[in-house]
């Protein structure tokens, strides 16, 4: 029989928090001490900044939503290498952002009750780098293949950013797109990606066409078909930034491409 929240939460209080404290220590130094380079730095810094805020406000961690007990919680963390908060039960996810966030350390800025009522994300998974965005479960995206078994047999309809993207020219792009694929059902969807905001009408940026282009190439060897519309109206990328003349992009994933591929294929 699985616990409920109150008796959750009282097994956290019952330890002052110090599973999660622990976790989070061993988590955010681990990413505090990357070498400082262009697909890191963000990383580093933003794990000094929420590690620091943890050791200024300990106080406020009773305000995340927490549903794993100390025990399992730890079990995962050691397993996966995530610190998970609640269980994956939707079939929606939602990039860097939570349910219902507290404080974004990138931003330095405490959220409102209005502004948390805007960011619940009901019905959607939710991860996040940040503990205080109060996502799903927190890890690095993309995850590497430890932090990427902890999705298992979970599939989304539809994967999409929140202000960022699932894929980015930082980062490895075919190992990202076949992630992407990994965690999608057939024919499911990963849109709200970077693209929509800085790729605007067609040949009005050549170095960013060439981008576009790119994604579009590699993302057919990686089961996933790559969509482009003149107008936010032709594709629904549930992006709330897109505006009227922007290019919508979206991945789609192949209905028979055989979901266990690595997520490291070259």
């Amino acid at each position: 029989m699985s616990l409920d929240y109150i008796s959750v939460f009282q097994l956290h209080a019952n330890e002052d928090f110090a599973t999660l404290k622990s976790l989070c220590d061993q988590f955010y130094s681990e990413a505090s001490t990357q070498p400082f380079n262009d697909e890191n730095i963000a990383f580093v810094m933003w794990a000094r900044g929420v590690k620091g805020f943890l050791d200024t406000y300990p106080k406020r961690l009773s305000e995340l939503e927490i549903t794993i007990p100390p025990q399992e919680m730890k079990e995962i963390f050691q397993a996966y290498g995530v610190i998970a908060l609640r269980r994956l039960k939707n079939r929606e996810l939602t990039l860097y952002c939570g349910n219902g966030p507290l404080h974004s350390c990138a931003m330095d800025h405490d959220y409102e009750a209005r502004e948390k009522r805007a960011h619940q994300h009901q019905g959607s998974d939710t991860v996040d780098f940040d503990l205080w965005m109060n996502p799903t479960v927190v890890m690095k995206w993309p995850p590497n293949d430890r932090s990427l078994s902890y999705f298992g047999k979970a599939r989304y309809e539809l994967v999409r950013g929140e202000d960022m993207s699932a894929v980015d020219f930082r980062w490895p792009l075919q190992s990202t797109l076949h992630i992407v694929r990994q965690i999608l059902q057939p024919n499911g969807r990963c849109s709200g990606n970077t693209f929509t905001m800085i790729l605007h009408k067609p040949g009005s940026d050549e170095a960013a066409d060439k981008k576009l282009g790119r994604i579009c190439e590699v993302a057919t060897t990686c089961g996933l078909i790559a969509e482009v519309g003149p107008r936010k109206e032709r594709i629904v990328t549930q992006n709330i930034n897109a505006r009227d003349n922007d290019v919508t992009f979206q991945l789609i994933a192949e209905p028979t491409v055989d979901r266990q591929m690595s997520s490291d294929a070259t």
